[in-house]
């Protein structure tokens, strides 16, 4: 398992926008039903690793939360607007014109949307500095007949440092698979806001926005995506104190293309302190090209796939997180020994480019309970720059092939109790993973021929990937080396590494791996 194959996006002028999916195969029935929220605890059981440090290292290292940190979508209070016009805004009754009265003002207008149901027409195109603001109840509704709600009208250019904020906006169908019911361009502001119910993704970023203390409910495919204007990767996004929840309503196959949120091609993001939970598929997803990512602060729980999958992209902090009961479903269903976890590294890592916040790649200071497995780091042997035409070209470091290295997994908690889990009597859950695959010789065009387990050696042994000073509760295993390879604590920790490469797949025993020092287990 690789990650997802991508076809490549037809070169229509929407989509020279490189949207955040367009290239992404997905396939999935029709609309149905929220399924109902899981009913585990949303709070940690356990002590955590911060916990154990020195006092003086414990005021510096942020602790996971203990329970949601983000719980917006059921609180009025924090998602109702002014309910007394504000000086100087255009009041917009339900039976008003939206986009006529934008086109009839001045940019840097501000809109007064009444309480009630406000049935467009029309999809919104806002000018430069607008603000739409709602009071309690405001709704802003597609009926499932109209595509988009706000946007910049076929793309022609960036609108700008647009709010939006305090409104409900819902039912707008999009045009099919990786489309979206709002399209923000650069310096948005979406804040104390609720999307539901929306036929595929409720909203797409762009770079400068600020996304918080809204709702994501409900909706079709994603709750948020990422995407490129002018052909620019997408940047400085920040999405904070968010809750995203039963999104993937299509449960549209697991490919890449949705659950909860899905950055793409994005650089110096950052998902701090949302409640994610309950989402068909990842909770939150970063493939292709992103760089110089933080992932903080964040409550993660009962999602159908991973906590956070990040993929063929680079440097990134995944730190201070709670994950709890992740790919409980996706792990029941998987037949062979591939782990399903709470947090999955697939061919990404740290390289050392400047002008970013993280010069490396950690995993660290989280928190771990009853997922189906932990941390996977997985290096697929075949994929390449191009490859079956999908892959995009790695843009830093080795740029025809993707590599995972430069991860250090540190002051972790890690507790299982495979009866919450439903996992009793198996061996393929409790895992964290270090692994490759074999590969065939010669390998693919253009790229220097491989020996069969040239990838697991180098992913093992040689990228500097290190487990250090984490604590391990209940029954763990360690997938290493090679997918199909289970070991135990022992062998994981031995600090005999394979310094000459005489580690093979038929004869692996002799060495271990020289993880986990400093670690605990009990």
């Amino acid at each position: 398992m690789s990650g997802c194959r991508r076809r490549r996006a037809p070169r229509t002028a929407v989509l020279l926008l490189s949207l955040l999916l367009a290239a992404t195969a997905c396939t999935g029935g029709g609309a149905e039903l929220p399924a109902p929220l899981p009913s585990g605890p949303a709070e940690i059981s356990g002590g955590t690793a911060v916990d154990a440090l020195p006092e003086e290292l414990r005021i510096a290292v942020p602790g996971p939360p203990r329970r949601p940190p983000a719980r917006i979508c059921d609180d009025a209070a924090t998602l109702d607007g002014p309910g007394v016009q504000p000086p100087g805004s255009i009041a917009v009754g339900v039976d008003d014109d939206l986009d006529h009265l934008t086109a009839a003002n001045p940019a840097r207008s501000v809109f007064w949307l009444r309480s009630g149901v406000h049935r467009l027409k029309k999809s919104v195109v806002p000018k430069d500095g607008n603000t739409y603001i709602g009071a309690p109840g405001a709704i802003v509704d597609g009926e499932n007949r109209l595509n988009i709600a706000f946007w910049e009208e076929y793309f022609r250019r960036s609108v700008d440092d647009v709010t939006l904020a305090h409104l409900t906006i819902q039912n707008f169908t999009a045009s099919s698979e990786d489309q979206g019911a709002v399209y923000a361009g650069t310096g948005w502001t979406i804040s104390h806001s609720t999307f539901r119910n929306n036929g595929y993704i409720a909203l797409f970023a762009g770079s400068h926005n600020t996304i918080r203390y809204s709702c994501f409910d409900s909706n079709g495919q994603l709750g948020v995506g990422t995407y490129r204007l002018d052909g620019k990767p997408s940047s400085d996004i920040v999405v904070d104190r968010n809750e995203f929840r039963r999104n993937n309503t299509r449960r549209l196959s697991e490919c890449g293309c949705a659950g909860g949120m899905k950055w793409w091609e994005a650089q110096r993001g950052s998902f701090t302190n949302n409640w994610v939970h309950g989402n068909n598929g990842p909770g939150v997803w970063a493939d292709n090209n992103n760089i110089d990512m933080l992932f903080e602060g964040n409550f993660i729980n009962d999602n159908t796939g991973q906590g956070i999958f990040y993929e063929i992209s680079y440097n990134f902090m995944i730190r201070g997180n709670s994950f709890v009961r992740n790919a409980l479903e996706r792990g029941a269903r998987e037949t062979s020994n591939f782990p399903m976890a709470a947090v999955y590294i697939s061919e990404a890592g740290g390289v050392d480019v400047p002008g970013f916040r993280f010069a490396t790649s950690e995993i660290a200071y989280n928190y771990f309970e009853d997922n189906w497995d932990g941390v996977a780091l997985w290096e697929s042997g075949n994929r390449y720059a191009g490859v079956d035409g999908g892959d995009a070209t790695p843009s830093y470091g080795d740029r025809t092939r993707w590599k995972t290295q430069n991860i250090l997994v540190h002051h972790n908690e890690f507790r299982m109790n495979k009866e919450n889990a439903r996992c009793v009597g198996r061996l393929t859950c409790g895992r964290n993973g270090l692994f490759s695959d074999w590969v065939p010789v010669p390998g693919p065009p253009l790229v220097p021929n491989t020996s069969h387990d040239e990838y697991q050696i180098a992913v093992s042994f040689k990228q500097n990937n290190v487990f250090q000073n984490n604590m391990y509760a209940g029954e763990w295993l360690f997938v290493a080396y090679d997918q199909s390879l289970t070991y135990g604590w022992t062998t994981w920790r031995d600090p005999r590494p394979d310094p000459l490469g005489l580690f093979t797949y038929a004869a692996p025993e002799p060495y271990g791996f020289a993880q986990d020092a400093g670690s605990s287990m009990s």
